[in-house]
């Protein structure tokens, strides 16, 4: 691969491309200008900068930013709540479903009153009088 840089007095639009820089590819069949397409991308660009001194749009563009990125409510902040308002719903959800099954079993549990003995033993240990209650711990 072999470099040259020579001066080019071609003039593009008014910008002299002074030196250039050559970079020779597959023996001489490609060239690619560095320079050339940078001044070419520069021009291209020029016209859409001549927008950027009009004071609607600068105006805009720092309303956009403000919002987007510095505002308490910028657009990360409404995000992170909304995910977490989506958890809070589906807990929500969940502590419903539970509500609902407790409320069921304890409705159960009181029309049946073997049923009602049966948890109060198991659960909270309870016992009559006249019974000795062991509590075997399995290892």
């Amino acid at each position: 691969m072999q470099t040259e840089s020579y001066q080019d007095d071609r003039i593009l639009d008014g910008i002299n491309l002074g030196p250039m820089i050559r970079i020779f590819a597959y023996n001489g069949i490609y060239q690619l200008q560095f320079l050339y397409l940078f001044v070419l991308i520069f021009i291209k660009m020029k016209k859409y900068l001549k927008y950027t001194k009009n004071f609607y749009f600068l105006f805009t563009l720092f309303f956009v930013i403000w919002m987007v990125f510095i505002d308490s409510n910028d657009i990360l902040t409404q995000y992170k709540l909304k995910a977490k308002l989506n958890e809070l719903e589906r807990q929500k959800e969940f502590y419903l479903e539970r509500k609902e099954k407790i409320q069921a079993d304890r409705k159960e549990l009181m029309s049946n009153n073997e049923l009602l003995e049966k948890f109060a033993r198991e659960r909270y240990l309870m016992k009559r009088k006249n019974e000795d209650l062991y509590v075997v711990v399995e290892e």
